[in-house]
Formats: C-alpha cells, structure tokens, sequence
C-alpha cells in the first residue's frame, strides 16, 4: 500500500475499532421528522421585487469575487448595516484594511458610533488561523450570537498562512478548518475574494483553486462594476450568480445591482435592487447578438442609424421592438447610451466606452 494510504491498513485483532465521528451512521428517520424545506438565503436582502429577496444563507459559507477596485467591500458594508439595523452582532475579520477606513464607510450610510460599538467585533488577522484563535473565535460566535462572519480577504488570509491560492491540496484544508467551522457554528460566514479574466471578459468562479467553489455552501456571486464607485459620486455595481448551491438564483444570472448614491453631505445611500422586471421581447437574443454585431464595427452610433443599420443587415423587426432591446441591454450593462445633438441617443459598447 502506498505511503500516501498507509492509514488505511488492515485493522489488527486487539487494536481499538472506534470509527470517527464523521463516519457513524446519521438516524434518517430524525430527519423525516424535520422541516425538509430547501434552505432559502436570509441576509443581504434586495428590493424592487416585490418579495423581498435575500442572497446570503445563514449557517452557511458565501463568497463575492470580483477585480480589484470593483467595489467589492461596499457588499460587506451594505450586509454589515443590514444586520446593525436588526440589531445583530457582526464580526469582521479584516487583513486587507483598516479600522478607520471600515468605520468611516459605516458612518457614511448611516451607522452610529453606539451601534458601532455595541454590534461590530473587529479584528485584524496578521498571523495564521491556530486553534486557539480558532477556539476564540467559535466562543465569542456562540457568546454573543453573532449573525454575520466577514472575512476581507480570502487572498490575504492565504498570505498570512503561505498557502497557493492554485493547490488544491493547501486550500481545501483551510477551508475546512476556518470556514466551515465558522459557518457550522450558525452564522453566515460571506468571504471576499478576487477573479481572473477569462478570454470571454468574464469569469464566474473566483481565482485560484476548484476548492473555493467546492466550500461554499450558500451561494457566491461575482461582482462586476458597471458605473465604478468613487468617493463623493455615484455608482453602480452588478452583481452575477456564480454559484447557488440550493437553486435561489442560476449559474449567470444577473440577481441585482448595488446602487450608490452620494449626498452634498457627503452622506451614502446604499441600496440593492433587484433586477426590473422587464417583459419577454420577442426573438430577443436573435436581435441582441445582431445589435452587439453591428456595434463592435463601430466606434459609437445613434440609436436611430442602428435600427437603420439592422435592416440593412436583413433584420425584420419593428422599431419599437429594437429599442426596447436596446433598452434591455442597456440595464444589464452591455451596451451605454449617452446623449446626443437635436435629441438623439448615441450607443456604444460597454468595453469600448470603459477604454
């Protein structure tokens, strides 16, 4: 047998049979007892929809992946002052920033210095997860009921451990021996992590190794900025279901946007919305890849000459038709409109209005 399975030699005669825990036999009919209900994300939650959605699970392990400077830490914010609302204990676990940064951006949307105090525990890794800080950790989750684990983020983590962020098997034990313990321990457990451009322009699994996927036990999203956030402006942030383990949300699917709003004050507004709820176009994607056809030959163009333009091409499809896809495309971040003279609409294609 080989070295790597040694463990798994033949059991002698007077060597003690206790099996691990993990491997003795779960009592189904315990189970049946119980509510079967698939679970259903609880945290974070969305608007617009008319039913009040959630994207985090509690209980469970959740991710947000997305570049550097996508706004990645504004979600971490806006689920923090969720929870501070509903009078919630939150622990962040910080490696990337610091205390006066992450408590600036709280009093900026609204959170006082009293709930501040009294909800936010605050800690600042720079040393590896050992099991007594582990220990700590799971007491003070169980003490003070905390409803929410930030971990910002899961890249620093790794440095502070010296784990490859590309081996499987250095990440997969991390994960098992930090996150999932976290979560098991009742709260939703949200790690923030970076992406890699794939040749597409997207990419919907974060960096590194398949085991990230493998441990989220909720649901990940990749973030994407549409409108980047800047200090004292506006923004808007699109956020992509990369994975739903319990089926909420599909593999893709675009599941709402992070709005910013800035007062003269200074003062942040931040609310997600949920997708508008836009009826079905007829032969919509036929019309919408013939849309993104003619626009990648062209710098920028009226609205009006696309539709000029598509018909020439051979479409047959009615004005109202094209611009309602237009419209479509632009609320998903595809294409941008701005105006234009004697109140035209000009059109380009998002990665060419960013270059």
């Amino acid at each position: 047998m080989s070295e790597r399975f040694g463990h798994l030699a033949p059991v002698e005669d007077d060597q003690p049979t206790n099996i691990a825990e993990s491997f003795e036999r779960i009592d189904l009919a315990a189970v049946l007892a119980g509510d079967l209900k698939q679970p259903e994300p609880t945290m974070l939650y969305r608007t617009g929809d008319g039913i009040r959605s959630a994207l985090l699970y509690t209980g469970m392990v959740n991710g947000i992946h997305g570049d550097s400077g996508t706004g990645k830490s504004w979600i971490s914010i806006a689920a923090m002052a969720e929870r501070f609302h509903a009078a919630e204990n939150v622990m962040l676990l910080d490696l990337e920033d610091t205390p006066e940064s992450v408590l600036s951006r709280l009093i900026m949307v609204g959170i006082t210095h009293d709930q501040i105090v009294q909800h936010l525990d605050y800690r600042r890794p720079t040393e590896p997860f050992g099991p007594f800080e582990m220990a700590d950790l799971l007491t003070t989750i169980e003490t003070n009921n905390v409803s929410l684990i930030v971990i910002d983020s899961l890249g620093e983590a790794f440095g502070t451990e010296g784990i490859n962020e590309d081996k499987d098997a250095e990440v997969g034990p991390w994960l098992r021996a930090v996150a999932r313990p976290l979560a098991n321990a009742g709260p939703a457990v949200l790690l923030i992590d970076h992406s890699t451009k794939s040749k597409d322009g997207q990419q919907l699994p974060p960096s590194g190794s398949k085991r990230k996927r493998a441990a989220i036990g909720g649901a990940s999203y990749l973030i994407e900025a549409v409108t980047p956030f800047v200090k004292g402006g506006d923004g808007r942030l699109r956020i992509i279901c990369a994975k739903d383990r319990h089926g909420t949300y599909r593999r893709g699917e675009n599941v709402a946007w992070l709005d910013m709003n800035t007062a003269f004050d200074d003062t942040v507004t931040l609310e997600l919305v949920a997708p508008a709820q836009i009826e079905e176009i007829p032969h919509s994607e036929i019309i919408e890849s013939r849309i993104l056809k003619v626009l990648t030959g062209e710098a920028e163009m009226s609205k009006k000459a696309l539709g000029a333009a598509l018909r020439e091409a051979g479409l047959k499809a009615r004005n109202d038709t094209i611009y309602d896809t237009v419209a479509l495309m632009a609320h998903r971040g595809l294409i941008v409109e701005r105006p234009g003279s004697r109140n035209s609409i000009i059109l380009s294609l998002a990665q060419k209005a960013a270059a």
